[in-house]
């Protein structure tokens, strides 16, 4: 990554990819004919039988370049973006948000999406460490951020306390699905293994890598208020912001949980508008409701 940022380039060239994204499946295919039938070949014909992924190159909307296991990341590979509204939101905000010299924590990294554009943003000397459990998505995201100094990249689980959790591992097409195992949780043994995994709190990550985060990015289908409960002594030193991903409905009551905790710790919740600013965020349900979303990014933001 290149020292200077143009954050105007990478905003358009966003901006770009989202009309794309939003116009249908017949401009995404003449735009991007082979890979659109690469995709669809490897999805419909070739994964079904093997289930084995296809490891293919993009270039990002920020011009990193990235490999995704197809079929997942489909968007990646044929847009360049993570296509879904709430992510594309939440760039823009983090574009805004970050510069030069921060600290970064991404926990639920995936392939590296985000820890590559957090790379870009907070250049060699910021820090990034980038925690991925599932040992499907951290090989990638090792092969992804290989050539970049500024990341570290961690393979435990973040929970509240230091010890071993089982954890679900998705096959290649719901591999952002991996996850600690929920209480009383109905395992589908035809989508996803069963092993188990290190965890560690975010207190003694950031303690152990020598991290001050100025922003912590949390996606990790259902550990969320496990996370928070083990990051206490950073959200009160550090106060870092915390960008989340909470999903609609809440029947195990993870998310509010979540919420909860931070707000006992002094942060406000917010949304994310269309240009990567903040809203506050007073009723949660309501939002769902009035937005049509399942899932959305939010930030939280410490008081004062």
């Amino acid at each position: 990554m290149n020292n200077t940022v143009d954050k105007e380039k990478w905003l358009q060239k966003l901006l770009e990819a989202e009309r794309i994204a939003k116009s249908g499946a017949w401009v995404r295919f003449a735009r991007r004919p082979f890979d659109y039938g690469t995709h669809q070949f490897h999805r419909r014909i070739v994964y079904p039988h093997s289930e084995k992924p296809l490891l293919k190159k993009r270039r990002l909307f920020f011009d990193a370049r990235m490999y995704v296991a197809l079929p997942g990341g489909a968007d990646l590979f044929l847009l360049g973006i993570k296509s879904h509204d709430s992510e594309i939101r939440l760039c823009r905000f983090l574009i805004n948000r970050l510069n030069a010299g921060m600290h970064v924590v991404d926990i639920g990294a995936h392939f590296g999406y985000y820890s590559l554009l957090f790379s870009g943003l907070v250049g060699p000397a910021g820090r990034i460490l980038a925690i991925e459990p599932s040992a499907f998505n951290n090989r990638i995201l090792r092969l992804n951020t290989r050539a970049l100094a500024n990341i570290e990249i961690n393979d435990s689980a973040a929970s509240q306390h230091k010890g071993q959790a089982e954890f679900l591992e998705g096959k290649a097409e719901v591999s952002e699905s991996s996850h600690l195992k929920y209480p009383n949780e109905i395992l589908k043994l035809d989508d996803s293994h069963l092993r188990k995994v290190e965890t560690r709190s975010v207190d003694k990550l950031v303690r152990d890598y020598r991290i001050k985060p100025d922003l912590i990015k949390i996606d990790t289908e259902g550990s969320e208020a496990n996370i928070i409960q083990g990051m206490r002594e950073t959200l009160s030193g550090q106060r870092p912001v915390i960008s989340m991903e909470i999903l609609s409905p809440d029947p195990r009551g993870i998310y509010s949980d979540a919420r909860l905790i931070l707000e006992q710790n002094g942060y406000e919740m917010n949304g994310i508008d269309q240009h990567g600013g903040l809203f506050q965020i007073e009723d949660l349900d309501a939002h769902f409701l009035h937005s049509g979303l399942t899932s959305d990014n939010f930030v939280f933001i410490p008081s004062g």
